[in-house]
């Protein structure tokens, strides 16, 4: 299938937004713990702090001025484009609302079909490591295979591991609790499976495939 010019600019336009803004640096509180404090000392609604997107009103503008002509694509970067608009909203107003809407469009509430029950295998001697050995295996990983990817800290996470596709990094929370049994499990799932997707979309034509979700 050939690909008109006016729909790789669309795509190259969108891409060069999601490099541009780190969208995950504003996703979560940046008083984590000093909100869980004061959450347990007196209860009610944690004071949670966030960084302020003071370009999202720019990055809505860029989103607007890319044009998507008719192509079987399309569909799909229209809606990466309005993802994309409805993620910065959130980010910007923090209010249920807009974050509802996101999650709407993309497709994350959960069904009508109930999650299945399952028995937790009995427990095992699995020591504890630091985030510094998880971090570790992962580095290792990643230079044998020819990734230009890095690993770094981020004490903002709300997960312990973090895939950072338009920037290339894995982040791991500086403060989350590992085991020995997430050496392997974890670089298989974060290395072998998020960021391998990204270098094979990194050969596609259409750099969407390299990014995924912003």
């Amino acid at each position: 299938m050939t690909l008109d010019p006016a729909l790789l600019g669309a795509d190259q336009a969108l891409q060069q937004l999601l490099e541009r803004y780190a969208f995950v640096d504003f996703l979560n509180p940046i008083n984590a713990p000093e909100a869980r404090g004061a959450w347990e000392r007196s209860g009610g609604a944690p004071p949670f702090e966030y960084r302020r997107p003071v370009w999202a009103d720019d990055a809505r503008a860029a989103l607007d001025r890319i044009a998507i002509p008719d192509h079987p694509f399309a569909p799909v970067l229209r809606s990466a484009v309005e993802e994309t608009h409805l993620l910065i909203v959130a980010l910007a107003s923090r209010t249920a609302g807009a974050f509802d809407a996101l999650a709407l469009h993309a497709g994350w509430h959960p069904g009508p079909v109930a999650v299945p029950e399952r028995r937790l295998p009995a427990a095992r001697h699995d020591p504890a490591i630091s985030s510094a050995e998880m971090a570790a295996p992962l580095t290792r990983t990643l230079r044998p295979r020819g990734c230009d990817w890095r690993v770094r800290f981020d004490g903002t996470l709300a997960s312990r591991v973090l895939v950072d596709a338009p920037r290339r990094e894995l982040r791991v929370h500086p403060h989350a609790r590992f085991r020995e049994s997430d050496r392997d499990t974890l670089v298989a799932h974060e290395v072998d499976v998020h960021v391998w997707r990204s270098l094979n979309g990194s050969a596609q034509p259409l750099a969407l495939f390299r990014t995924g979700l912003p």
